[in-house]
Formats: C-alpha cells, sequence, structure tokens
C-alpha cells in the first residue's frame, strides 16, 4: 500500500511548429500526493510560449482524485488560474464523477474548460472551449473492451459542437504471456 500511494513527480514538455507560422512550446510540472488511500491531492504548474506572445503563457492549480465505495463513486476535479500570451487571466479546470455500474462496467458524467492555443490566431484572443461530456465504458481488466460517449462543445465565440464515439475490442488470440485484440 505504501509503494501504491507514493508521491509522484511529473514533467512533461509541448511543442509545436507548424505552417502558419506559429510556434508553441510549454513545460509542465505536476506533484501528486496521497493523502489517504482513496484520495490523491495534486499541484500543477506550467510556463509556456507562442510565437508572438507579448509574454509568457502561464499556468498553477490545484486538483484532488477521491475514491467513494460506499457510493461506487470516484470523482475528480482540478481548477488552475490560466495567464494567456497577451496577460489575460482566466480559471480553466475539469470535474468528472465516475460511476461504477454491474457487471464491470462504469458511467462517467464530465465537464473541462480548456483554452485553444492552437493557432497563431490565438496568440491574440482569449479562446477557450467548455467540453460537457457522458460516456459508459468496459471495465479495463476484462478481456473485451467496449466504450460509447457523446460530447457537447461550448466554444467561448458562441460557437458550439457535438460529437459522439464508439469502439468495441475483442480478443483474437491469447495465451498467459499477451493478448491480440481486434475491434472497430
Amino acid at each position: 500500500l505504501s509503494i501504491v500511494m507514493a508521491s509522484r513527480y511529473a514533467l512533461t514538455g509541448t511543442h509545436l511548429d507548424d505552417s502558419q507560422p506559429y510556434r508553441y512550446s510549454a513545460m509542465r510540472v505536476a506533484f501528486s500526493q496521497f493523502l489517504d488511500p482513496l484520495t490523491r491531492f495534486d499541484l500543477r504548474a506550467s510556463v509556456g510560449d507562442a510565437a508572438g506572445a507579448a509574454r509568457p503563457i502561464l499556468s498553477a492549480g490545484a486538483g484532488i482524485s477521491a475514491g467513494l465505495p460506499r457510493l461506487r463513486l470516484h470523482v475528480d476535479a482540478a481548477a488552475e488560474g490560466f495567464r494567456f500570451p497577451d496577460g489575460q487571466s482566466d480559471v480553466i479546470g475539469d470535474v468528472a464523477v465516475t460511476a461504477r455500474l454491474p457487471r464491470k462496467s462504469a458511467i462517467k458524467l464530465s465537464a473541462e474548460r480548456t483554452p485553444l492555443l492552437t493557432n497563431a490566431v490565438s496568440v491574440d484572443d482569449h479562446a477557450t472551449v467548455t467540453r460537457y461530456s457522458l460516456g459508459w465504458q468496459r471495465d479495463l481488466t476484462e478481456r473485451w473492451l467496449a466504450a460509447i460517449a457523446v460530447h457537447s462543445l461550448r466554444y467561448s465565440d458562441d460557437n458550439s459542437g457535438s460529437g459522439a464515439d464508439a469502439w468495441v475490442l475483442v480478443p483474437l488470440y491469447s495465451n498467459e504471456r499477451f493478448m491480440v485484440r481486434t475491434g472497430l
């Protein structure tokens, strides 16, 4: 149990370079600590730079992940202060509630708000997208895997979108060491 509850550290990097011309690079650091076997607390921060940006892109925030076994629920939530390239600040983050269902599956309801820093125009505005999602997934410890989800997107410029996806993978061949799956 003490190995599973050990502190976690992560350092990740991102670099995007395309023909617009647009370049974006960022470094992100995260620290996680378990408060008890079912509750994890996260601290995270990032610094980045975009071509044509007046200032560095900064973010800092915290999150929590908690299991509620009696209710068969798992809750994840995080919030970050985010500074866009022109200095405008906003709050981004996510929240998700996962309910375990019988027959080794789960249903998940989530909302996530993220900045859109994917092109040269995004350096001059404060574009964000909020994604609402509802999905079902077969437990990953089972031999066959499946999921289905529906999504609704709301953009900061009052545009919107929606989508759905589904997939299934079934065993094609397996032995004690490995398994080959096929699916659609």
